[in-house]
């Protein structure tokens, strides 16, 4: 039952193809890891990027005279885990920096757009992180509290066996690790009617720019290539399906 529901989102997800060309630093040219530390790699890489952005906030909060008591309050992490619970605090920071950067603004300082958009990545693939560990849950698994670290992964085979993720939420998994909180500079959505939607980060639409034009076109090109053998196949499988049961 879980296989077909899972089965059946994945199908979903070939209703419209989005590819992104994104802007990173420090790549590491390796594949996803098992599930437990892509967890644990996303979790120590929102925290980082959190921790600056607090160093950031801290320091225009000095300049503007923005007292303690005045200031946004924010949930502390010292240890991230593979779990609810640590995906819930950084959500949490997350939407503090939200909200101490408006407060900045009120006060006449900008600290740029570009920092408000991955934080809103970060609350919200936290809220898709958070619910694969309620499916967890509902299939039985039970994980406690600061059970799931890079130790436990390396010494333990059945806190591994814990994390085994259905095929639609390796997916989201999957793309969430990929994308981290690197900055997208072009995204192109086609839907599967015809309709398709570009996007370009302002000053990203000039000439000087036209390497990453000319990649993105690349990308868009093979991506619609496989896009369209999937559908076909999976169109296919599901039409031997269908003669199957009648």
């Amino acid at each position: 039952m879980n296989l077909a529901k899972s089965a059946e989102r994945i199908a979903g997800d070939l209703l419209n193809l989005e590819i992104n060309t994104i802007i990173a630093s420090g790549m590491v040219a390796q594949k996803m890891p098992e599930p437990g530390h892509a967890l644990l790699d996303i979790a120590k890489h929102y925290q980082g990027y959190l921790q600056n952005a607090y160093a950031q906030i801290d320091a225009a909060q000095h300049s503007s005279g923005i007292t303690h008591a005045e200031a946004i309050p924010r949930v502390e992490l010292r240890q991230c885990y593979a779990d609810d619970a640590t995906f819930f605090a950084l959500r949490e920071q997350a939407d503090s920096a939200l909200a101490a950067r408006e407060q900045l603004r009120r006060a006449g300082i900008e600290l740029g757009t570009d920092e408000d958009a991955i934080l809103l990545r970060i609350q919200r693939n936290c809220d898709l992180l958070r619910s694969l560990f309620r499916g967890l849950a509902d299939r039985g698994v039970v994980i406690k509290p600061d059970e799931i670290s890079r130790n436990s992964l390396a010494t333990n085979e059945d806190v591994r066996r814990k994390l085994a993720l259905l095929p639609h939420e390796m997916v989201a998994l999957r793309k969430i690790w990929d994308l981290g909180t690197s900055r997208v500079v072009m995204q192109t959505v086609v839907q599967l009617d015809g309709d398709v939607v570009n996007r370009i980060q302002q000053g990203c639409e000039t000439s000087t720019f036209k390497c990453l034009h000319d990649a993105h076109g690349e990308l868009v090109r093979t991506s619609l290539g496989q896009w369209q053998f999937l559908a076909k196949t999976v169109a296919e499988f599901a039409g031997s399906m269908v003669k199957r049961i009648f």
